[in-house]
């Protein structure tokens, strides 16, 4: 949905999608949709509870599956997610969005080699390969494995693809590059990246919400009224086609 990410007006959006789920309760999708939106407004419950309805609605769906690991995911309930994204695997084991959530679940609980390997498979199965090789060298480099991580953001900033600046922020997080990870997250908000309605909530990012440049960034995705900032001046990136 444009409203949700692209402006990143989270009532706009809640509006739009509670009509749709109105106008046909029975729909998973808008159910889904509308727990997405949940997950980036923080509102933990709600969105395990509308994405649990898609599946209720639509049990055959993996998407609606791993919509139920995404959002216990960013409830903080990491087990759990991993559970689920394990019973998504057993039906489809090729089922990328599945080894997404799980691998980063298992970050939180540490248990780096696992998540790795999990990344691999994510994106041998996942279309737009550079957003997971920017997740998997944040992972690597929380693992320890600074050399890799610094090559691999290197090849991502050199090649001619796509550069996903959410994605590498988030890598260089890991290596405690604090201003080059909020210069990438003022690249992927030049570039209106979707993964910027996350900011709020995103585990990942927990090592900079103290940091001053954090409140600040927040203010210009999101208005104190909860609507699109359209005044945003984009900064100069490094690449992010």
């Amino acid at each position: 949905d444009v409203d949700l990410y692209y402006r990143w007006n989270l009532p706009l959006a809640e509006a739009r999608f509670r009509r749709a789920i109105a106008a046909d309760p029975q729909m998973a999708l808008g159910h889904q949709w509308y727990g997405n939106l949940l997950v980036a407004a923080g509102r933990k419950e709600e969105s395990i509870c509308e994405m649990k309805r898609a599946v209720v609605l639509d049990p055959q769906s993996l998407v609606a599956g791993a919509g139920v690991g995404q959002a216990l995911y960013f409830a903080g309930k990491w087990d759990e997610a991993i559970e689920q994204c394990d019973s998504i695997l057993e039906l489809d084991p090729n089922f990328g969005p599945a080894h997404l959530w799980r691998s980063l679940a298992l970050q939180e609980v540490s248990r780096w080699d696992e998540s790795i390997r999990g990344l691999e498979q994510a994106r041998e199965f996942l279309e737009g390969g550079a957003q997971v090789k920017a997740a998997l060298a944040r992972a690597t480099a929380a693992a320890g494995d600074r050399a890799c991580a610094k090559r691999m953001l290197g090849e991502l900033e050199a090649g001619s693809g796509y550069l996903p600046p959410y994605e590498v922020a988030k890598g260089y997080l890991a290596l405690g590059a604090i201003e080059k990870a909020f210069d990438w997250l003022d690249c992927a908000l030049a570039n209106r990246a979707h993964s910027m309605v996350l900011l709020r909530v995103d585990p990942q990012l927990a090592d900079l919400r103290d940091h001053p440049r954090f409140g600040a960034l927040v203010s210009r995705v999101f208005l104190q009224a909860g609507g699109v900032n359209e005044k945003v001046i984009p900064s100069t990136c490094l690449r992010a086609g």
